[in-house]
C-alpha cells in the first residue's frame, strides 16, 4: 500500500457509535474483511482498530476508533497521496459544489451497517473538515 502521510488528509469526517470500542471495531472488521465488488486494496489493523483502503487510482481512506464517552468514536480520513496539485484543486472544486457528499456516502455507508449489525445509534456528528492546510 502506499505510504500516506497521516498528518495531511485531504478530508476528515468523524462518528459517534453508541457502543462498547471492541464490540463497534469488531463489526467493522467484519465488515471490511468481506468481499469487496470494487477493487481496493484493504489492511486491517486489529491491534490500532484501523482500516486503511486504497483503490487502483490511489485515493486512500482511513478509518479509526477510539474510545469515547458515549461509546465508539469513529474517525474517517480521505489521502490522494499521488495526485498532483491540479488534481488536488479540481477535488476541492467538486467538493465545494457538491457539498462534501462524496465524504457522506463512504462514512455514512458504514455507520449504516453499523446500526443495522450492532443494533445501536451510530451517527456523524457534524461536516467533514475539508482540505486542512
Amino acid at each position: 500500500m502506499t505510504a500516506i502521510d497521516d498528518s495531511a488528509p485531504l478530508f476528515s469526517s468523524s462518528a459517534i457509535i453508541e457502543a462498547p470500542v471492541d464490540l463497534a471495531a469488531a463489526m467493522m472488521f467484519e465488515i471490511f474483511s468481506a468481499p469487496q465488488a470494487h477493487a481496493a486494496r484493504v489492511e486491517i489493523d486489529r491491534a490500532s482498530r484501523v482500516v486503511k483502503i486504497e483503490s487502483e487510482c490511489g485515493f486512500s481512506q482511513i478509518y479509526r476508533m477510539e474510545p469515547d464517552e458515549l461509546g465508539t468514536l469513529l474517525v474517517h480520513q480521505a489521502y490522494n497521496p499521488r495526485a498532483p496539485r491540479w488534481v488536488l484543486l479540481l477535488g476541492r472544486l467538486i467538493f465545494w459544489l457538491r457539498g462534501a457528499s462524496f465524504t457522506f456516502n463512504h462514512l455514512d455507508g458504514l455507520l449504516f451497517k453499523l446500526r443495522t449489525v450492532l443494533h445501536r445509534p451510530a451517527y456523524r456528528l457534524a461536516h467533514p473538515e475539508l482540505w486542512r492546510a
